[in-house]
Formats: structure tokens, sequence, C-alpha cells
């Protein structure tokens, strides 16, 4: 990437990791805010954290007071862009070790320093040096102490960091609208889901006591049944060992609980062979139409069906045959329970829903041809709602790259700050008309 500015190490432009102060360490009962990762957001006001005893974090924790800039540097946090600017700070506090943490040195602009950690000329070569296993890949800081940075005059980054400041916070306004109404579509389209499985869209329709705290009344024709009783099977799946390496030299899918969207599922990113089917009995294949649910961790609670015949991992629940009406309806009806499963899940770091929890689950089962009048509405809710979402969630993306390019622009002189350009909302706009033009074409 050409740079317009003299470039320095980053070694002389910030103190990578500085000490915990003196004063600091005088004072072991004073307590500080602990940031963990969950708290640190895209550079962004970070969330409150919690107060701890000096004490009990001076050792194993990062240290960052409002002068400073830190960013995450363990995957995929980093990758992400987790940061923070220490002005938006009202004090020291620490944080996870997860973040290193930049001083900048005199004549360096701390929000300059910043914008310099979130552009391309940092992070990709910084990802590119990521080192470690799997997950747990981390950016070296003896690697970025050497990188090469743009380093303009002081005055100039100064009128760097106002451009970018004020264009930014117009992308960030719109990036926030459309993730707000992101999350809108999606809870309205939640309580619809469980207005209309729970029946409470019929009104006045006499009811009676379902047994259920998440369903309550139900119409007095309806029906509650445990969602075990509704199957001809019920059951999970297996990982074969990792040293079979034939075994994922197949042509039978096996879904894992990542590729669970609720959608159906043809195309799965692996196959499983029939010999290892044979030598694993949990390795079963379920067929079309089979319900699926994420049993464990980040992606609890997610549903999916099977539109061709697949095994799956342990993570997941399957239900197969449906036997009360249009197969569609328990997924549905899955979907109208999902915060109450959540509630049911149990473990720290890792909550699960056992099969037993989601065998004993009851449902409302309205008549058949009722099923499938509710099927046929909500199929057209949810594609309505998708294609919503999926159109704010385009825009989203196109206005990151905008966000992106802008400050990777800015930072190594491409663009002229000082001059009149068009501003990063109206180009957002022309970027957007082109985006959703090449997605639709």
């Amino acid at each position: 990437m050409r740079q317009a500015f003299p470039t320095r190490r980053l070694r002389y432009l910030a103190d990578v990791n500085p000490p915990v102060p003196g004063h600091v360490r005088l004072d072991p009962e004073a307590e500080y805010r602990l940031l963990p990762m969950e708290a640190i957001h895209e550079f962004s006001p970070p969330d409150t954290g919690y107060k701890r005893p000096a004490l009990e974090l001076l050792s194993g924790y990062s240290y960052i007071e409002p002068t400073d800039v830190a960013y995450a540097k363990v995957t995929p946090c980093f990758e992400n862009g987790k940061g923070l600017v220490g002005a938006d700070l009202e004090e020291p506090v620490f944080a996870t070790t997860e973040v290193t943490v930049l001083r900048p040195r005199d004549g360096v602009n701390q929000r300059f320093l910043s914008y310099v950690v979130q552009s391309a000329t940092f992070r990709s070569p910084a990802i590119s040096s990521m080192t470690g296993a799997g997950g747990l890949k981390r950016v070296s800081d003896s690697y970025i102490k050497d990188l090469h940075l743009p380093a303009p005059s002081i005055c100039k980054q100064q009128q760097i960091a106002d451009y970018l400041d004020h264009e930014t916070a117009e992308i960030d306004t719109f990036i926030t609208d459309q993730s707000r109404f992101v999350d809108l579509i999606e809870e309205r389209t939640s309580v619809l889901i469980e207005t209309i499985i729970t029946g409470k869209q019929l009104g006045t329709t006499l009811r009676k006591e379902s047994g259920s705290a998440w369903v309550g009344d139900i119409p007095n024709h309806w029906e509650m049944e445990r969602i075990s009783w509704l199957f001809s099977n019920v059951g999970s799946g297996t990982t074969p060992a990792s040293d079979e390496v034939d075994a994922f030299n197949g042509t039978i899918p096996w879904v894992t609980s990542s590729e669970l969207r609720e959608t159906g599922i043809s195309i799965t990113k692996k196959l499983v062979s029939e010999e290892a089917v044979r030598k694993y009995s949990a390795l079963r294949v379920h067929p079309t139409g089979s319900l699926m649910i994420a049993m464990y961790g980040a992606t609890i609670g997610r549903l999916g069906w099977l539109e061709v015949p697949a095994t799956v991992n342990q993570a997941i629940c399957v239900f197969s045959d449906y036997r009360k009406g249009p197969s569609k309806y328990p997924f549905f009806a899955l979907l109208a329970a999902r915060r109450h499963l959540l509630t049911l899940a149990s473990g720290g770091g890792q909550p699960n829903i056992n099969q037993d929890k989601l065998r004993s689950l009851r449902i409302p089962i309205p008549p058949e041809h009722e099923q499938t009048d509710m099927v046929r509405s909500l199929d057209k809710s949810l594609r309505d709602a998708t294609q919503l979402v999926r159109e704010a969630k385009i825009l989203i993306d196109l206005a990151r790259e905008r966000r992106a390019a802008l400050i990777t622009a800015a930072v190594t002189g491409q663009i002229d700050v000082t001059a009149r350009n068009k501003p990063a909302a109206e180009q957002l706009e022309d970027d957007i008309a082109q985006g959703l033009h090449r997605e639709y074409a």
C-alpha cells in the first residue's frame, strides 16, 4: 500500500504494554474497574465492567490509562475490530490480558493512533503474522513493535483525527440504525410466531389451561403434547475420531450446529462415508424433513430441517417423522418456545439443553388443517422478515467496508482531509446503490 506520509516503527510511536505505575502498586486496596473481553467493543465506549481491588489485578491483567489505546490481540476478537480509546474511560482501568496497550509518545495524537490501529495498513500485516493453534491465534506484541506505520506531523494527525471523527460518526449512526432495524424485525417476527403458535391470535375463543408456563391458556379444541410423543424417532449424532482420515471422504451430508440457521439444509461443509455410518451407531442417517435443534454453547437453540437425508454431530438433537400434521409445524413451535428453552439451559461457560429437556417439552397441537394454515402464514412472514434482515445486513456490511476504506485512506494520506471531499455519508449512499445492484443483478 502506497504511503503518502513518512513511516516509523510502532515502538517509536508508542510504548507497548507499559508497566503499571508505582502509585497503583503502592495502594493495593484501591479498587479499579476490570473490563473482560465481552465488555470491550469495536473502538466505542466499553461496558462498565466490575470493580476489584488493585491487589487482585496487578498480575494477570492489562493496565489502561485514559491516554492509551488498546486493541484485542486474540482471534476472532482482533479480526472483529475490538478495541478502545482511553479517552472514553473516566479513569484508569484494568482489562483482560488479551489486549495490547499502546501509550502514545510525544508527538503522537491518541485518536490518530487509534485510527491507525483500525486501518488496513496495521490490520492486514497483523492478521498475517498471527501465531498459535486454531481459535487461539494471537497478534505478537514483538511483531507489531517493528511494524512501520504512518507518521505525519502532529498537526496533520490532528486534522486526520478530526476529519475521521466526523465522517465515521455518520457511518456509525447509519450502522446503529440498521442494526436496530434488524433487532426490531427479529423481535416482531418472534412475537408473531409465538402469538400464532400459542393461539393468542384467536382472541375471545373459549380457552382452557394448557399446563405449560410458556404457553398459558389454549383454545378448547387444541391439545398439548410432549414433543417426544409426536415423532417416530428422537436422537442425536456424533463426530468420527479425528485420526480417521477416511471418515469424511464420503457422500453423506454431516450437519454441525454452526450450520443451523432456521432454514432447510441440503448442502453441508463435510460429508461422511458409508463406512463411518456403519462403524458409529450414533451416526444415523436421518430422513428428509427431520427437525434439528442445537443443544450446546453459542449455537444453543438454533433450528433447521433436512432437505436431504443426512447425519449430524453430537451437538444436535434430531426429531424425525412428525405424525400429527405438516412437518414444518413443530419447527415453528420450537421457534416459539426458544426463549423458554434457553431458560432451561444449564452449565457455566458452555450452557446446554439436554435431550431429556427437549423430549419433555410440551407444545400446542391444533387440528391438522389449522396447522397447515398456520405454517402457510408463518412461512410467508418468515420469508418476508428474512429478506428484510438480509438486505439490512448487506447495508451494514457495505457501511463497514466504506468506514474501513475511509480510515485507511485518511491515515495513509491517500485523501486530503482538508479538501472539500464528498461527505462519507453521501459516498456511502453511492456504495449502497452499487452494492444492492450487484447483489440482485
